[in-house]
């Protein structure tokens, strides 16, 4: 099972910062992006677009991105007018929500333009139901692990464990991905519930220890 820190970054020099406590351990990052309007208070790259531009056209790279595969995590309003400039910067995995997108077909169409992997997010409350329209344009389903999705140190949400049970009922060969409220304790009920992937952000930095504690999960997940 693969440990992912995630990061809800305050600016890029945030990023820069939490990614030299992981590198040369996490080969994977997750970057959450939040507007305040879908889910969250404003993150990066909101408020320096200047810095963002430079990205999107290549003049800039994102922090060591030599080191690490990037995810990012739309918790945006109206994800298909952004995405594009993401992928630009050099993600290559992305996540796209319920009720952030407006044509999710059209949002899973603009990944796979950029050779981008797909993944659905599904809130507890919802049903895994909903992806069988979608069955063979995404490569995973990110299960959130709480039901205030944008912010971190939120409890788990034990609904979680049963959409993460329901999706691999469903879809038993896609890879599954639990968001928020990953602990010790609750990656362990995750992993037996058939989750393939866990995002950990407060689990990870808010830590005195952040390789350690990712070392530990990692323990957990084998």
């Amino acid at each position: 099972m693969e440990i992912i820190p995630a990061i809800i970054p305050r600016s890029l020099e945030d990023i820069r910062e939490k990614l030299s406590l992981v590198r040369g351990v996490a080969p994977v990052v997750q970057i959450d992006i939040t507007d305040g309007v879908f889910a969250g208070k404003p993150s990066w790259p909101f408020g320096d677009e200047t810095t963002f531009q430079r990205m999107v056209s290549e003049a800039e790279g994102l922090p060591f991105w030599e080191d690490f595969i990037f995810e990012v995590d739309f918790m945006i309003a109206r994800t298909e007018e952004r995405a594009e400039d993401f992928f630009r910067t050099g993600f290559s995995r992305a996540v796209f929500h319920f009720g952030a997108v407006e044509n999710m077909r059209a949002a899973l169409s603009i990944a796979r333009q950029y050779d981008v992997e797909a993944g659905i997010a599904l809130l507890p409350s919802e049903d895994p139901e909903i992806l069988k329209e979608y069955e063979g344009e995404f490569q995973f389903v990110q299960v959130m692990g709480i039901g205030r999705i944008g912010f971190q140190g939120e409890r788990y949400d034990e609904r979680a464990l049963h959409t993460v049970s329901r999706v691999r009922e469903i879809f038993p060969d896609i890879i599954i991905s639990v968001d928020g409220g990953i602990s010790e304790r609750t990656a362990t009920l995750f992993r037996d519930a058939g989750a393939d992937r866990l995002v950990a952000g407060s689990a990870i930095f808010h830590t005195d220890d952040p390789r350690e504690a990712f070392h530990r999960l990692s323990a957990i997940a084998h």
